[in-house]
Order: structure tokens, then C-alpha cells, then sequence
């Protein structure tokens, strides 16, 4: 299915074409000198053809290329590791402090303290309901 912005896009490239077609010769290869040419990717790797140019600039270029890439990402899986690790830990603590505040709060009432109940496990409750709105 073509879109709105596709058939536009052709449109003006439809043009521009005519328009070069009506240009001398003289113009056409003044119009090539001045053309520049610009090259993208996305993601890790560059195309294989870069790649090849990478290894034409720098003597081996590419295979460095490579190594640090390799580098990069197991850098990254090991710091992802880590963050999981300490965000699990975090949530068990939280988990133990919550059920902690929530047994002092049940004995400050056995006690007769119910003022003191109250604020307790309101407090962890507001922190715990406040938590799980904010997502974090």
C-alpha cells in the first residue's frame, strides 16, 4: 500500500529529473561536482561495504572494529547483570522493611499503642501504594 508521503515523494523526485533533463551538458557536469553523497546506519555494525572501506583507510580496520564492539557489548551485559542484581536486593529489602514496619505496627496495637500503629503502617503503606503508582 502506498502512502500519501510516498506518492509525494515521487512526485518531487519525478520533477527533479525533468528538471535535470533540461539542463546543458555544461550544466549537468557542474551539477555532478556538486553533488554530495551521504552515507547512514543504524546499530551496531556498519554494512559490510564500510566495513570494507574501514579496512582500505586503517590496516585492519575492521577486524578493530569488531574487537571493540565485542568489548562494548560484553561490557554492557556484565553492567546489566549488576543492575538486576542490585535492583533484586533492593526489592527484597524493601519487601523484608514493609513486613518489618507492619509487625512493629501490629505490636504497638497489641500494646495499646494505636496512635503509634497507625503512623507506622501508614507511613510504610503510603510508601508501598506511592511506589507501585510511580512505578519505581
Amino acid at each position: 500500500m502506498t502512502s500519501k508521503k510516498d506518492i509525494a515523494k515521487n512526485n518531487d523526485i519525478n520533477k527533479i529529473q525533468k528538471q535535470i533533463e533540461a539542463l546543458s551538458k555544461k550544466d549537468k557536469l557542474l551539477l555532478l561536482q556538486k553533488i554530495e553523497i551521504t552515507e547512514e546506519y543504524s546499530g551496531m555494525l556498519p554494512p559490510p561495504a564500510m566495513l570494507k572501506e574501514f579496512d582500505n583507510i586503517i590496516p585492519n580496520g575492521a577486524d578493530r572494529l569488531m574487537k571493540l564492539l565485542e568489548v562494548e557489548v560484553k561490557e554492557r551485559h556484565e553492567n546489566n547483570k549488576i543492575y538486576l542484581k542490585y535492583t533484586s536486593v533492593g526489592l527484597y529489602l524493601a519487601f523484608a522493611l514493609a513486613i518489618g514496619a507492619f509487625i512493629g505496627g501490629f505490636y504497638l496495637a497489641v500494646k495499646g499503642n494505636n496512635i503509634g500503629a497507625a503512623i507506622l503502617i501508614g507511613s510504610v503503606l503510603s510508601g508501598v501504594i506511592i511506589s507501585f503508582i510511580k512505578g519505581k
